[in-house]
């Protein structure tokens, strides 16, 4: 049975305010994520969108290669759309993404879910697993973002890379050089606020 985003939104806000219990009730002001705008910690509906398109593209793939943690939001949408789902994921801080992993490892317990903390551009070289399926949300600078790109593809395992970038204001340049370089299959941007984007390309 298809598992359906907005009867699995309950689910996910559940878990939302529970990762916030397990933080301390914390987070860093000004900072958001998938499910908040970083002013208070309530979900928001404003990126509903971006969240659906998460969700979709998590029941359609078996592994993803997570870079930017942070307090485990997109990790819990890709588990609430697919609890099989294989994620590694990185990130540089282990304030919250510690806590948020441990806590959606114990009630994914059928996932296979691991935090590697450290920059992605020295750990991803490092990893010799294949990936169909990748989330970059990390550092949003071009450059940063450009490498990371080339990096992921090399853990690609397909010829045809499919990687889902978040804040899709700060990463057009790196969307661009995508275009440039190769032959992109697909590319979608849902029309919500701060809005992520979906971009398959033949490497």
């Amino acid at each position: 049975m298809s598992i359906n985003f907005e009867e699995s939104l309950v689910e996910i806000q559940k878990k939302f305010f529970e990762i916030y219990d397990e933080c301390g009730k914390t987070f860093w002001k000004g900072c958001g994520s998938y499910l908040f705008n970083g002013q208070s910690y309530d979900y928001y509906d404003g990126m509903k969108e971006k969240q659906k398109l998460l969700f979709d593209l998590s029941k359609k793939h078996k592994s993803v290669l997570e870079i930017g943690t942070y307090m485990g939001h997109s990790s819990l949408i890709m588990l609430a759309a697919n609890p099989t789902l294989k994620i590694v994921t990185i990130d540089i801080d282990p304030t919250y993404s510690t806590r948020s992993i441990n806590y959606l490892s114990k009630n994914y317990p059928v996932a296979d879910v691991k935090l590697l903390l450290g920059n992605s551009h020295e750990i991803i070289p490092t990893l010799s697993e294949k990936f169909d399926f990748f989330h970059i949300d990390g550092n949003h600078e071009n450059s940063h973002v450009e490498k990371e790109i080339e990096l992921c593809m090399k853990l690609s395992s397909s010829e045809i890379v499919t990687i889902l970038f978040d804040d899709v204001g700060c990463c057009w340049p790196s969307i661009w050089h995508i275009q440039k370089n190769y032959r992109i299959v697909e590319l979608i941007v849902p029309n919500c606020e701060w809005q992520n984007a979906l971009v398959v390309f033949k490497k």
